[in-house]
């Protein structure tokens, strides 16, 4: 199996780790997971690619894996795995690597007496990675740069640096303040991350969702622009602008879920069991009004015709959601393609919230064959 591994762009340190010996009584098992992801990664490829990545790699896809070899590739997996990421090197590929991850915390703003941190997941290895900062959910009041860890490694392990920010919630535009400063920090410190800083980009879950495709829409609204420059030679010089953004089961029409939430609309309503009353109650907090609502909608922006910039985007959602009404994301995708933006959406099967009810679906399994999907695709 090593040996079939030469020939490959897969990376399976993640399986063949201490937790998977001892999940697994014998090899057959861990070969049989081991080939089934990497049947996964030569067919399953991101929308982002214009070809094959063993085509744009010059490689043969994985030859069928010999059992006999596991204790070999156990034994040699160190070396084969520093060798093989020597070898791709600016591969964009990178979905299919596997890299170990360091962690860091920084603080990168401060408001008054209170610092607001920043979480680095820094790739292992050569490089340089692209960037993506990462705005979490948590309906514009709640949640922290916490929220998605688990997501943020597994991202990382593909080759993509990782920035999960603090910034003010329950306040507009003051959080979109915050952010537009994290993008001009990240690009005067991406190279000393090893990454690149014109490769930089959003990523967000939910309400962090919204804030990142709002700031991906207005990098030069004087509100989102407010603070001073960081510091650093750079700082002066860089601007919002982002070169893409993934939304991960976005709010795309704050006025459309408020609406939704009281009952009024007749192209879709909540089930039974919605929180209504809470999601009323932090769109209020965050918005304040429903005018300020329909001013941060993007959909909305787009339909107006409000000049905006257009970064390549990523919508991954499920089937159904009932906190984020499908007609919302639909008519945003329309009015972006309609303005001359590119969009990917990825669909995935079933409802969110499952039965799991967790804070959020990815971060439950990411080594679940639909959490690899979308990881590769976010890659």
């Amino acid at each position: 199996f090593d040996r079939s591994l030469g020939s490959s762009q897969f990376r399976c340190k993640d399986i063949v780790d201490v937790k998977a010996r001892k999940r697994h009584e014998g090899p057959l098992p861990l070969v049989m997971e081991m080939e089934h992801e990497v049947r996964l990664a030569s067919h399953d490829t991101s929308p982002f690619l214009a070809q094959e990545p063993y085509t744009v790699a010059g490689r043969e896809p994985v030859p069928r894996l010999v059992v006999s070899e596991v204790s070999s590739f156990e034994k040699d997996w160190p070396a084969v795995r520093a060798e093989k990421n020597a070898a791709t090197v600016g591969y964009m590929p990178s979905a299919m690597l596997v890299h170990d991850v360091d962690i860091d915390d920084v603080e990168y703003l401060r408001h008054d007496d209170k610092p607001f941190l920043a979480t680095i997941f820094k790739p292992v290895g050569q490089g340089p990675f692209p960037v993506v900062l990462e705005v979490h959910g948590g309906c514009w009041c709640r949640g922290s740069r916490e929220k998605s860890r688990p997501t943020n490694v597994a991202l990382a392990q593909r080759g993509v640096i990782v920035v999960a920010i603090d910034f003010r919630t329950c306040a507009y535009p003051a959080s979109l303040a915050d952010i537009h400063y994290a993008v001009r920090w990240a690009k005067g410190e991406a190279p000393s991350w090893n990454g690149v800083p014109e490769c930089i980009g959003l990523l967000g879950t939910s309400s962090g969702a919204h804030q990142a495709m709002l700031l991906g829409l207005r990098p030069g609204d004087p509100r989102y622009a407010v603070l001073p420059p960081p510091p650093g030679p750079q700082g002066a010089v860089v601007d919002g602008t982002v070169s893409y953004v993934i939304m991960l089961s976005p709010v795309m029409d704050p006025l459309g879920r408020y609406q939704y939430a009281k009952g009024r609309r007749t192209d879709v309503k909540p089930p039974a069991d919605f929180n209504a009353e809470l999601i009323l109650s932090l769109h209020d907090q965050y918005w304040g009004s429903e005018e300020a609502m329909a001013e941060g909608a993007p959909a909305r922006i787009l339909r107006r015709g409000e000049k905006t910039a257009l970064p390549p985007t990523l919508v991954i959602h499920h089937q159904y959601e009932s906190p984020h009404p499908r007609p919302d994301v639909d008519s945003f995708v329309e009015e972006f393609r309609k303005a001359g933006g590119q969009v990917a959406v990825h669909v995935l099967p079933g409802t969110f919230p499952g039965p799991s009810r967790s804070s959020y679906w990815m971060n439950d399994d990411v080594r679940a064959p639909a959490a690899n999907k979308v990881l590769r695709d976010m890659a």
